[in-house]
């Protein structure tokens, strides 16, 4: 009988030890994003597309939860949510990543890039660069989501700088360069929040604002606008990016695949973008917005300012090394090397 209860009592014990020595079940990793634009948007689309094959790769070990519309708040709440651990991730524009490196606005600067190719041809060679600037801070890019050519949009035609006198321009208060840009060129602005924007416009206090013409529809703001200034002020970055503490916690084989994935989904997201940028325009055109030419004198005025502003931000918003670097390597693209 005790030899029973000896031989009972050591097979529990040994099943003791097997499951101790076997390793926890992980539990998956879940990625909060937030990102400002709408539930139905191409950017909302490719991350559903995304989040479904990264969860197929890595077996349910990483899944994203999404948070779209600004129900996270701006881009200044959604980072600093990232920083207090509420969100996990963000699908941020230049305004947001600005926030935690101001090294990122150099891509953004006004009139730096003939065109969003050259643009993107240059920060695929700083891609090493500018994700080790972002690691620094604590942050990982999945990938860039671009808004494209940014242009102004006003409640009565401009085609000169005489033109904006009469213009209550918005003026995105945590947005450096577009500020800088508006006041080199005297142009008064009204500073409010992202959220501010449709009911600044819907009660007058705007008449002005800048945008990609498919990012001003998707936010409602081209029924209170009747005219678009045919210069491309500059090109609207974007990239999501995800909290390193929450990075880290995703196994390094998943991490390889699920960066793999995002990168194409943000490749074909970014193509996507042009394209309904696109038919945006003809959209608007048939709104019966107007689009309106700027005499060449009058490129010439605002590209000597957009050229001044790069002069000012370079040391005071972020390194004038980097800028200097930035415009080597697109004059070797523009070259062909």
């Amino acid at each position: 009988m005790m030899v029973c209860c000896n031989r009972i009592l050591s097979a529990v014990l040994l099943c003791a030890l097997v499951m101790v020595s076997l390793p926890a079940s992980a539990e998956p990793v879940v990625i909060k994003l937030a990102t400002v634009a709408p539930k139905d948007s191409v950017w909302m689309n490719a991350y559903s597309a995304m989040n479904k094959e990264v969860e197929l790769a890595t077996g349910g070990n990483v899944t994203f939860k999404f948070f779209p519309g600004m129900v996270s708040g701006d881009e200044k709440d959604m980072v600093r949510k990232m920083r207090a651990g509420q969100l996990q991730a963000s699908g941020l524009t230049g305004v947001g990543l600005q926030m935690i490196e101001p090294g990122m606005l150099v891509m953004q600067l006004p009139m730096l890039f003939k065109d969003y190719d050259e643009m993107s041809k240059v920060r695929d060679r700083l891609q090493d660069k500018l994700q080790a600037m972002m690691n620094k801070k604590g942050f990982v890019i999945l990938g860039w989501s671009d808004l494209g050519y940014t242009y102004v949009f006003t409640k009565t035609p401009v085609n000169d700088l005489a033109g904006f006198k009469d213009v209550k321009m918005w003026g995105w208060e945590d947005e450096p360069i577009s500020k800088a840009f508006f006041e080199t060129a005297g142009i008064a602005q009204v500073p409010l929040s992202l959220p501010d924007v449709l009911p600044g416009l819907q009660r007058g206090m705007i008449n002005g604002v800048y945008n990609s013409t498919q990012g001003l529809i998707a936010v409602q703001w081209d029924k209170y606008v009747s005219y678009a200034t045919k210069l491309v002020i500059g090109i609207g970055i974007g990239a999501t990016v995800v909290s390193k503490t929450a990075w880290d916690q995703v196994a390094p084989a998943d991490q390889i695949k699920v960066m793999e994935i995002a990168k194409k989904h943000h490749i074909a997201l970014n193509a996507e973008i042009q394209k309904k940028n696109k038919e945006s325009s003809v959209q608007l055109k048939k709104q019966g917005m107007q689009f309106v030419d700027v005499a060449a004198d009058q490129l010439a005025r605002f590209q000597e300012i957009s050229t001044r502003v790069r002069q000012v931000l370079a040391g005071q918003v972020f390194d004038a090394a980097l800028l200097k670097e930035v415009e080597s390597v697109r004059d070797k693209v523009r070259a062909g090397q």
